[in-house]
């Protein structure tokens, strides 16, 4: 069982075409995610390679593995970063989206920038109940409003850098 906030998707880039027939080759393409860079690390990299591992042998087979990506750290904001979004945004008429320490909305590299730099990753409501990478995020992020929404968050972001720049 892994951690909560793991996020393991995968697909078969290169295989066979019944699935009854063991192939000579198989690829599959993951992307692997932790809400810690711990969690990835310690838990859920080592599961997924000694499943991928005792799978091999039960077959006679051999496991190659490699990174294709970086590995996404967890994401580290920084508080005065988030205060000033707070601020800000509520001058924009935005309600601030803060997620507790324990919860995270997914992981990219900007979590990796997180661990050198002062981060913060406020989000901007572009429609209600969506969900991001899914066709109906892709229409709402295009539409007018989604537009507006893009340069009001611009301008959010120079207004924060603004007053972060000044008071540092």
């Amino acid at each position: 069982t892994f951690p909560k906030g793991a996020i393991v998707g995968a697909i078969f880039t290169e295989a066979g075409t019944a699935p009854n027939v063991v192939t000579p080759k198989a690829t599959i393409r993951m992307t692997v995610r932790g809400r810690t860079v711990d969690d990835l690390e310690c838990i859920i990299l080592p599961a997924i390679k000694a499943a991928a591992q005792e799978i091999a042998v039960s077959y006679g087979a051999q496991v190659e593995m490699h990174h294709y990506e970086p590995l996404f750290k967890d994401m580290r904001q920084d508080k005065r970063l988030l205060d000033l979004f707070t601020d800000v945004m509520t001058e924009f008429d935005e309600a601030p989206r803060i997620l507790p320490d324990d919860e995270a909305d997914g992981s990219t590299d900007v979590g990796n920038v997180s661990y050198e730099v002062p981060t913060a990753q406020p989000t901007l409501q572009i429609g209600l109940g969506l969900e991001a990478h899914t066709p109906e995020f892709t229409c709402a992020a295009g539409s007018d409003y989604g537009l507006d929404q893009a340069i009001k968050g611009a301008k959010i972001m120079a207004v924060v850098a603004l007053r972060y720049a000044m008071h540092k």
